[in-house]
This record gives C-alpha cells, sequence and structure tokens, in this order.
C-alpha cells in the first residue's frame, strides 16, 4: 500500500496544487517560497492533530479575497443538492493505492466500489465555511465594522475559527480522470479510522541541534530513543534491567548496612529514629534504592565524544556533527513509534538535512540515509520517505527520477516530475543521458537559481564575474539589484546549449546564453568578413523561428540582422536571450578574444609587457595594419592565462577596460527583474 498522490487547495501559497510520490524516497526540490514547507505543515496538521487549528493566514490570498468578495457583494450561491463537499475551504486529498496482497481491514470502511480494477482509495480534509456560516459571517462583520478590506483581515484574523469546520471524507476513485467524483462520498467521523491507514512523522527544519553549555540536545534525544526502545525484549534490554536489579541491591548495602558490624550510610540516622519510638521495632526503616531506567538515563547519563583517547561532552563539537547525529538519533526514534504504532502506509519526512553541514558531510549523508532507509523496509517496515532539500550537492547523490521540482507560476505553485524531461528527450536519448549526467556530477544548482547564464569557454569563466562587478559599479540608475547580489548560476557547457532546451522549458527561469557567431564559409572557420553561414548550433536552434522570417542574402547576414530584442526568446515559461558577438569600431567579431581586443586594443598594447604567458608574437600589436581577427588568431596564446592578465592588469574598478557589447547587453538584460 502507498501514498500516490496529494492534492491541497488553497492553504498559503498552494492554491491548486498536486504533487505525485515515488514508492520509496521522494526528493523536494525548488527555489525558496516555493511551497516545499507548507506541504509537510498542511500534513503534519490534518494527519497529526486533524482540529481546527488553522489561523486565517493560512489561507490563500486569492482565496481570502473571493471570502471577502462574497461577503462584500452577498452573492450567495444556492447549492446544489447532491454537492456535500464546500469549496470555500482547505482541502486535502490523499491518494492511496493498495494491491491484492495487501490487509484491507484498515482500508475496507473507504472502499466506495467492489471493481477489483478499482485499486485506489482517496481520503480528504476539508476545512470549509459552509453558506450558512457565510451569512453568518457576514451579519456578525457588518455589526461592528466598516466594509474594507483591512477591517475584515483584522476581523478574520480573530473569529474565522467560528465560521470554518473540519470534515473529513473518503470519495470514489476515477480512472479515467485519475481523479475522483465529488458527489460521491463517505463521512469519516473519527481521525483515528485515517491513522490506522496512513501514520506521518519526521524531521522539521528548525530542530533542536545547539551546542551551547548545558543545552545536551542529543543527550535529550538519546534519552527518548531510550524511552522507546525499552519496550523491546532484546538481550541488551534484559541485561540492563539486571544490571540496574543488582545495583539497587548493592545500594541498600551501602544504604543501610549488612549486619549492626557493617554499618551503611544511613544507619546512623535510622539508629536514632528507632529509638525515639520507644519500642525499637515500632518504627523501623530503610533507605532503598530505586534505580528507574528512564530517570536513571535522564539524569545521570550524558553524550559524549571520543577524541585522542579523551571523551569530550556534546557540546565541543560543531554544529554540522551536531545536526548529522541529531537526525539519526531522530529518524530511528521515528521508525521505532512506527513500529509500535503500526499503520498500513509510514510516512517519513527530513526537512532541509543539510542544515550546518559542509558540502562533503551532505554526499556522506545522503548515501547513507538511503542505506539506511532501505534497511528499515527490509525489516518489512512499510515507509516512505519525503526529503526536501536546498542542496544541489545532495540532490548530486539521488536518483535523478525521486525528484520533484517545485516552481512558482501564475496560479501558485507547481509540481514538477522530472520524468516529464525522459518523454520531452524521447527523439533524443543520447542529449538526456548527457542532461542527467551533467546536472548530477556538476551543476544541480540550476534547480535552486533565479537566474543563469551558459557560456562556452574558460575565458568567458574567469571574466564574467569581474564583468558583472563592472555593470553593476557603472549603473547610476541602482534600479535593479546588483547582479552579485542575486542569484544566478554560472555554467559552463561548451557549444552545447541546445542540449539544455528542453531542460530550460521545464525550469521557468530566466536564461542568458553567451556564446560565439562562429563564422564559417563552406562548413569551415573564416573571418567573418568572409563568412556566409554560422557552425553555432545554439543559435541556430533557439532562433531558429526568428530567422525564417528574416531577408538576407545568406544564413551569416541574417544573423547579423537580429536585433536585441529579436534575440529573446520564450521557451515554455522561461525566458532566454542568446547573444554573440555583434559590430563595434566597424569591426564583426568571430569569437570573444578578437571581440575584447578590437575594443580594448590601447589596454593591451599599453600592458604587453604583463602579458607574459596569455600573449605570443607580441610585435603583431605593432604593426601598422591592424587585423583583429588575425590578432586574436596568432597572438593569443594560453586563452585562461589571457583572461588571468586582464585581471591583473586592470585598476580598482575595472574601468580600463570595456566589456564587449553584446556581452554587456545580455548582462543589463539579465539584471532587470
Amino acid at each position: 500500500m502507498k501514498l500516490k498522490k496529494i492534492e491541497v487547495k488553497n492553504y498559503r501559497i498552494l492554491k491548486d496544487f498536486k504533487l505525485d510520490l515515488k514508492d520509496n524516497t521522494t526528493l523536494i526540490i525548488g527555489k525558496n517560497n516555493t511551497g516545499k514547507t507548507s506541504v509537510l505543515t498542511i500534513m503534519d496538521k490534518l494527519l497529526n492533530q486533524g482540529k481546527k487549528n488553522f489561523k486565517w493566514d493560512d489561507f490563500n490570498i486569492e482565496f481570502q479575497n473571493k471570502i471577502y468578495e462574497k461577503i462584500t457583494t452577498r452573492d450567495f450561491q444556492v447549492l446544489e443538492e447532491n454537492r456535500k463537499i464546500n469549496e470555500y475551504g482547505i482541502r486535502l486529498t490523499l491518494f492511496i493505492e493498495y494491491t491484492k496482497e495487501d490487509f484491507y481491514g484498515n482500508i475496507q470502511d473507504f472502499m466506495m466500489d467492489l471493481d477489483e480494477d478499482n485499486n485506489y482509495i482517496i481520503i480528504e480534509f476539508n476545512y470549509n465555511c459552509k453558506e450558512d456560516n457565510l451569512r453568518e459571517l457576514l451579519i456578525e462583520f457588518n455589526k461592528k465594522n466598516k466594509r474594507d478590506k483591512n477591517n475584515f483581515t483584522k476581523f478574520m484574523r480573530k473569529n474565522s475559527e467560528k465560521y470554518f469546520n473540519l470534515e473529513m471524507y473518503a470519495l470514489k476513485y476515477n480512472k479515467s480522470t485519475n481523479s475522483y467524483l465529488e458527489n460521491e462520498i463517505l463521512e469519516i467521523s473519527n481521525l483515528n479510522q485515517i491513522k490506522r491507514v496512513i501514520s506521518f512523522n519526521g524531521i522539521k527544519a528548525n530542530r533542536e541541534v545547539s551546542n551551547k553549555e548545558n543545552e545536551n540536545s542529543l543527550s535529550k534525544l538519546s534519552e527518548k530513543y531510550f524511552d522507546i526502545s525499552k519496550t523491546k525484549n532484546d538481550k541488551e534490554f534484559d541485561d540492563l534491567r539486571q544490571a540496574i536489579e543488582d545495583t539497587d541491591k548493592k545500594l541498600n548495602i551501602l544504604y543501610n548496612g549488612r549486619s549492626q558490624s557493617q554499618v551503611g550510610v544511613f544507619s546512623g540516622i535510622t539508629r536514632k529514629i528507632r529509638e525515639f519510638s520507644g519500642n525499637r521495632n515500632e518504627i523501623n526503616i530503610n533507605i532503598n534504592s530505586q534505580i528507574q531506567e528512564k530517570e536513571l538515563f535522564k539524569s545521570s547519563s550524558r553524550l559524549y565524544f571520543n577524541y585522542n583517547k579523551m571523551k569530550l561532552p556534546e557540546n565541543h563539537n560543531g554544529l554540522g556533527y551536531l545536526n548529522l547525529i541529531g537526525m539519526i538519533f531522530e529518524i530511528e526514534n521515528i521508525v521505532n513509534d512506527f513500529t509500535n504504532n503500526v499503520s498500513d502506509i509510514n510516512i517519513l519526512y527530513i526537512e532541509e538535512p543539510e542544515a550546518h553541514t559542509h558540502p562533503q558531510l551532505q554526499y556522506i549523508f545522503i548515501r547513507n540515509i538511503k542505506k539506511l532507509i532501505d534497511s528499515y523496509r527490509e525489516s518489512s517496515i512499510k515507509l516512505q520517505t519525503l526529503i526536501t532539500t536546498h542542496s544541489s550537492h545532495i540532490v548530486s547523490e539521488c536518483n535523478f527520477n525521486d525528484i520533484r521540482y517545485f516552481v512558482k507560476n501564475n496560479e501558485g505553485v507547481e509540481s514538477k516530475n522530472i520524468e516529464i524531461l525522459k518523454e520531452n528527450y524521447k527523439n533524443d536519448e543520447k542529449a538526456y543521458k548527457f542532461l542527467k549526467q551533467y546536472l548530477t556530477l556538476n551543476s544541480a544548482e540550476l534547480f535552486f537559481s533565479e537566474k543563469v547564464i551558459f557560456i562556452e569557454g574558460t575565458t568567458e569563466r574567469i571574466l564574467l564575474p569581474y564583468m558583472m562587478k563592472k555593470i553593476d559599479l557603472e549603473d547610476k540608475t541602482k534600479k535593479f539589484l546588483p547582479l552579485l547580489s542575486q542569484n544566478i548560476s554560472v555554467i559552463e557547457v561548451g557549444n552545447y546549449t541546445q542540449k539544455f532546451k528542453n531542460f530550460i522549458e521545464f525550469l521557468n527561469i530566466k536564461v542568458l546564453i553567451i556564446t560565439d557567431i562562429d563564422a564559417a564559409k563552406e562548413n569551415k572557420k573564416c573571418n567573418p568578413v568572409e563568412a556566409t553561414e554560422s557552425t553555432n548550433s545554439s543559435i541556430k536552434v533557439y532562433l531558429e523561428e526568428k530567422l525564417k522570417f528574416k531577408k538576407g542574402q545568406n544564413e551569416f547576414k541574417k544573423i547579423l540582422t537580429l536585433t536585441k530584442k529579436e534575440k529573446i526568446v520564450k521557451c515554455g515559461d522561461s525566458e532566454i536571450m542568446i547573444v554573440y558577438q555583434v559590430k563595434e569600431k566597424n569591426y564583426q567579431a568571430r569569437s570573444f578574444e578578437d571581440a575584447f581586443i578590437s575594443i580594448n586594443y590601447d589596454f593591451i598594447k599599453e600592458n604587453k609587457g604583463e602579458f607574459s604567458e596569455g600573449l605570443k608574437n607580441k610585435k603583431k600589436l605593432n604593426e601598422e595594419k591592424i587585423d583583429f581577427y588575425n590578432l586574436a588568431q596568432e597572438c593569443i596564446d594560453k586563452k585562461s592565462s589571457f583572461a588571468i592578465e586582464i585581471l591583473l592588469c586592470s585598476d580598482e574598478n575595472y574601468s580600463n577596460w570595456k566589456i564587449p557589447k553584446y556581452i554587456k547587453e545580455g548582462l543589463e538584460w539579465l539584471k532587470e527583474d
């Protein structure tokens, strides 16, 4: 039995949200404020608390506006008689798949038909406001308030719980739509009926891990682990109980003595008490040891780290290790809870496991957590795992198909299944294989970026951060956030950005592609003056539609006539600008190097002595007739050294050289919101 899908409506940013789950592990990723925590929060609220614990600010803003509109216009529609589920509220819908091998005892009350091919049950939580309650809300609000939005918000923050009620239903599954029939429902009266089917527990991002003095957060977790585990009949716990019993006996002797000749710690005071009784045997007391397992652990046991044959208290360690160890204890505690309170489905969530840990520790964590969870499954615990993360290092170690990418769109938030990409690349399987390898090995950070720059080579990679800083320094308007303060990833892919087209469409992101025009004639590299075509695949792929409508003698001429605006294209909900060399100072460059030299010739010539490894044949810089294309071909020695030596010759604000126009236009476009 597995939880296959959840749907959420009107909860915070999750206006109309669907999430498909994997049978084992689902990795939830996405940029900040895309609803990752909200998914876990609503499941925790309803599956574990099941009561009216929603505040007005938990409702989606559009939903709040809808209620306000109804109140102010008095537009109360009469509900259809057969429609029992009200649309005015927060909804969580769980799609659960079962098989013939599963035990039906806990789900039979939720099964809506006898169709053997229908192997789904659907459970819905609906925190709603009925039409009658809306009318009551209107009356109460109008008694005390003026009809404006601010007053309505204040009123609802204080009173929303009066008008909303939680209802639970089983719904009938509709195979043809992979959804449900709203009008065929079965009311669920007791949350425990649902808890027998599904348990939900996990580790939150704001977990209590601290290395402050006297906090002992790990010791508290180990105490909890002990408390849960002691119900087991393992030999280890039997041995512990026997040791406690033996210790009690020894302490009793030490407290009270064995005989008159062997006195104990309390023998003197107990003797005096007996003497006060008049009759020695009338008041005869002993001090007995009664060690309690839990109290013994709580008051007398602490976690220590072994270091160079010494034992160091837990607060002597960094938060990274404390976080890692704390998570392992918490996972063990949760799994023990699952074992003791058997449900058909157990959902373990781990929110942002990367907290306080460096990249290498993140790699280690995700590798080993997968092994640990697999070991639980092998021991017959029915376990599904949800992991949310902002860590590209964790993503790179996970199964590509486990990824669910949360992204904002005009309707709120969408969860995208990574398997969609495979379908989109079905005509180019090699490209899909390349993409998977590239993302997992190099650039999983793309999933978390607000914007992306794709570049071709080493020179651009070295100089680009300084070009971005130069643009920030020269921007007097300060209209937009500085480039270096924005969440921008720079990815070096050579001339293969066309392989990323479907992935860019998947991401819903703003992308700048900086490439070379790659002038050619008869498919051979040549001076742009002689060119009839471009060998650049990226230009042809991304600008194909724009070039169709361009008039020109040949392909190369058409490419040159594209305006800045025409180089911007839509790819799904992503926006792409592809830039390449344009004519500057009456010269059309072919590559970055000759473009840079053509507008910074004096800078290069004045500092040629400093270009010890980046330039060769320096005498050519003094020739009377300068051909920048030939200079780049014959004078550039090592491209990486050339880029580094440009920086070494730069002044403090990089004002003694210019950025090629095509790159500057691209970066200024990317800088905009």
